[in-house]
């Protein structure tokens, strides 16, 4: 499931490769080649209006420093997206749905004035099981005691804490968490806890092969209190708010539909050439952070070291589709789960469905989730929906009629891993270390996890060493 592993030389050739955007004969680092109004000079180029690079952004700002932000999409928000029913004004979250109340979570939405509440969730709605590899119903299937395996795999994560807030890990690091997490599962006796761990690590392909420290990190000790006490979402229902009042705050210094063409970076600073709809800008700023995968496809036109394509190239990731479909003829009551008889805690292998539910806030729309250990193109995976989806229709004994798609969100490149081998080997050392040079940091969930409050806790905590105190 990992990536095979370049030489120096090769990746020195794809260094240039990479380096030379397709689009070289119109890019000029010369300000006399651009308008004045398309020369930006800032204090920091912040990339990526996800999670991490937004709050970056806002926190920058908030301490007097310049920025501009520049982000490939439409919208801030990166995996957090919210479909707003244009008939009802009912909405949806089918990314980001809730949070660890920490002080950075609460201090971030108390920011931009919005009310945080206790998360309940969609329905009641009443629960049925399937295997949807097969299409068959799982009528008598009994879910386990999913708390009192979850404390279990709680103690036996309590020797590592320091998962919850980064990579610095001890060495040599334990075994435990680097054997893959199906053993873990095996050894501790943790099956009752597997198909919940499955559920709420969504994104991670298959869980089993990963190695059990990906997983702990997704899923670990901070979500033991938040089970207790409970996870945060907006008393708006609609988690994009806090993105679209962080765009409104930003205002100009947000270019959306940007990317960059080429890039070039030193010690005294950093000049990169941006493809923006009102055309290429030249953007001069003294620091940039960047909060993007960092894999080799998502850094064309960079000027990369040699040591940045070695580590880079090393990742791998899963691939994670939502969806929000209509014109099912689904009943709005009943949620399936896709649960495989005669495996480990009845956890399905992918690529599949984790299961269709209805959204419960829009009538007659429906969550479907897909995962994968690798990418696909999008159109295979809305024909697998649509697969799945017949199969809940036929268990339903309703019209196997294609359905209608709402929204179609792919969330790739997801979580980028290494090998238990390159672990050992402090490969995320290795990472941090290149923190600050060439006048660029790093943020987001490469360099942390998947998990919104986690990163602004991470980020917030870097701030001190992008703002070089």
């Amino acid at each position: 499931m990992f990536s095979k592993l370049f030489s120096v030389a090769a990746l020195s050739f794809f260094s240039l490769l990479l380096a030379t955007p397709a689009t070289s004969h119109s890019v000029s680092f010369n300000e006399a080649d651009y308008d004045p109004s398309h020369v930006v000079t800032k204090d920091f180029l912040v990339l990526g209006g996800g999670a991490s690079g937004t709050y970056a952004a806002v926190r920058l700002k908030d301490h007097d420093k310049s920025i501009v932000l520049i982000e490939r999409e439409n919208r801030l928000g990166g995996h957090t997206h919210t479909y707003i029913d244009p008939e009802t004004g009912g909405t949806t979250d089918i990314g980001v749905l809730v949070y660890h109340n920490f002080t950075t979570t609460i201090n971030f939405f108390k920011r931009f004035d919005i009310p945080l509440t206790t998360f309940v969730g969609d329905g009641p709605f009443e629960s049925k099981y399937a295997d949807f590899a097969t299409g068959e119903a799982v009528p008598n299937y009994t879910p386990p005691d999913f708390l009192t395996g979850f404390r279990k795999y709680l103690q036996t994560l309590a020797p590592y804490p320091y998962l919850d807030y980064g990579w610095n890990l001890t060495y040599p690091v334990p075994e435990d968490l680097l054997m893959p997490f199906g053993d873990y599962v095996t050894k501790y006796g943790l099956e009752d806890a597997a198909l919940m761990i499955f559920t709420y690590t969504q994104s991670q392909g298959n869980i089993f092969d990963q190695p059990t420290i990906y997983v702990a990190k997704t899923f670990g000790l901070s979500n033991g209190d938040a089970f207790v006490n409970g996870y945060l979402s907006t008393a708006h229902h609609n988690n994009s708010e806090l993105y679209s009042k962080a765009l409104e705050s930003l205002g100009s210094d947000v270019l959306l539909r940007s990317h960059i063409l080429s890039l070039k970076r030193s010690d005294s600073g950093v000049r990169a050439v941006v493809s923006t709809p009102t055309g290429n800008k030249l953007i001069k700023a003294k620091k940039l952070v960047s909060s993007i995968p960092p894999q080799l496809s998502q850094l064309t036109g960079w000027d990369l070291t040699n040591k940045e394509l070695q580590l880079f190239g090393q990742f791998n990731n899963s691939g994670y589709w939502t969806a929000l479909v209509t014109d099912t003829g689904l009943d709005n009551n009943i949620s399936y789960t896709n649960v495989q008889p005669n495996t480990v805690g009845n956890v399905p292998r992918l690529p599949e469905c984790y299961g269709v539910s209805p959204t419960g806030s829009i009538k007659d729309v429906f969550h479907i989730y897909y995962g994968s250990p690798s990418s696909f193109p999008d159109d295979q995976i809305r024909n697998a929906m649509i697969k799945d989806i017949n199969v809940v229709q036929k268990l339903q004994g309703v019209s196997m009629k294609e359905p209608k798609f709402l929204i179609l969100e792919p969330h790739n490149p997801f979580t980028c891993a290494v090998t238990p081998q390159l672990i050992r080997e402090r490969f995320y050392e290795k990472l941090y270390s290149l923190q600050g040079k060439k006048s660029t940091f790093w943020t987001g969930a490469a360099w942390h996890t998947h998990d919104s409050a986690m990163l602004w806790r991470f980020t917030e905590g870097l701030l001190p060493t992008f703002l070089g105190q």
